[in-house]
C-alpha cells in the first residue's frame, strides 16, 4: 500500500489515470497477486482507487481522503466526500416527477429521472454508523443511469457544471429512517446540491440526509474580518 500511494502521491501515477495490471503491479514490487489484492482494496478503502467494471482500478485522489465534510464548501470538497464515503446496498428506479417531487428537486412536471439511492457510509472502517442517506437522480437514460451507479465524481467532472446547493431541515421519511437506524420522523439536515450543465440544463440532483445525532456545523467568526467573510 505504501509503495503504490507513493506511486500516486509524487505522480509517478496520475490522477485520473488507470493503475497498472495486477500482473504488471506484481512484477514491479516483486510480490504476489493476493498482497496486491489487499494493496489495491486498501487504497480503495483510503479513497484513493476507484475500481470500476471492465475499467479497471482508476487513481482518483493523491492523497487518502479523511473525514466527511458535512456541508461542502467548494467543488474539491464534494469531489472528496464522494471518494471518502461509499452508497452500500443502493437502489435504481425509473421516477416521473409529479407536483411534490417537481417542488422537492427543483425540476419540471413530468420529467423522467433515474433515482440511485441508499445509505452512505465512510470509508473508514471504524465508524460503522451510516453518514447519511443519499439520493441521486439523473436523467433516465442508459448512459447517464451506468454513469450513476459509480456513485463518483471528479474534479474535473464538477468543475464543467455549475452546482447550487440548498440547506434545509427536514423529517427523516421510513425508508431514510430503516437505512440509517434511526426514527421515523425524527429531525435531519437536508443538502441539496443541484448540478446544472451547458445552457443551464439541469443534470443531475443529489439529495443527501443526515440524521440530526450525526452532524454538527460550527463557525468561528473573527474580530476583524469583513462583512461575510467566516474564520
Amino acid at each position: 500500500m505504501r509503495a503504490i500511494s507513493d506511486d500516486i502521491s509524487s505522480g509517478r501515477v496520475a490522477v485520473g489515470a488507470r493503475l497498472p495490471t495486477e500482473q504488471q503491479l506484481c512484477s514491479q514490487h516483486g510480490v504476489g497477486r493476493h498482497t496486491i489484492r489487499e494493496a489495491i482494496r486498501g487504497l480503495v478503502d483510503a479513497g484513493m482507487l476507484e475500481r470500476r467494471p471492465r475499467l479497471g482500478t482508476t487513481v482518483i485522489a493523491a492523497e487518502p481522503i479523511i473525514g466527511y465534510r458535512w456541508i461542502p464548501g467548494s467543488i474539491d470538497d464534494i469531489a472528496g466526500n464522494m471518494a471518502a464515503t461509499r452508497i452500500v446496498r443502493p437502489r435504481g428506479q425509473s421516477v416521473v416527477a409529479d407536483k411534490d417531487t417537481a417542488r422537492r428537486l427543483g425540476c419540471r412536471v413530468g420529467a423522467r429521472w433515474y433515482r440511485f439511492a441508499g445509505p452512505r457510509i465512510l470509508r473508514d472502517r471504524s465508524v460503522l454508523d451510516p453518514a447519511c442517506f443519499s439520493e441521486h437522480y439523473v436523467p433516465d437514460t442508459a448512459t447517464a443511469r451506468r454513469a450513476i451507479a459509480t456513485a463518483a465524481i471528479s474534479p474535473l467532472d464538477a468543475s464543467l457544471q455549475r452546482v447550487e446547493q440548498e440547506i434545509r431541515a427536514g423529517l427523516l421519511d421510513d425508508e431514510q429512517a430503516a437505512a440509517l437506524h434511526a426514527e421515523p420522523g425524527s429531525p435531519a439536515l437536508v443538502v441539496l446540491r443541484r448540478h446544472y450543465g451547458a445552457r443551464e440544463r439541469l443534470v443531475a440532483i443529489g439529495i443527501h440526509t443526515h440524521p440530526a445525532d450525526r452532524y454538527s456545523i460550527v463557525m468561528q467568526l473573527q474580530l476583524g474580518t469583513t462583512p461575510g467573510s467566516v474564520g
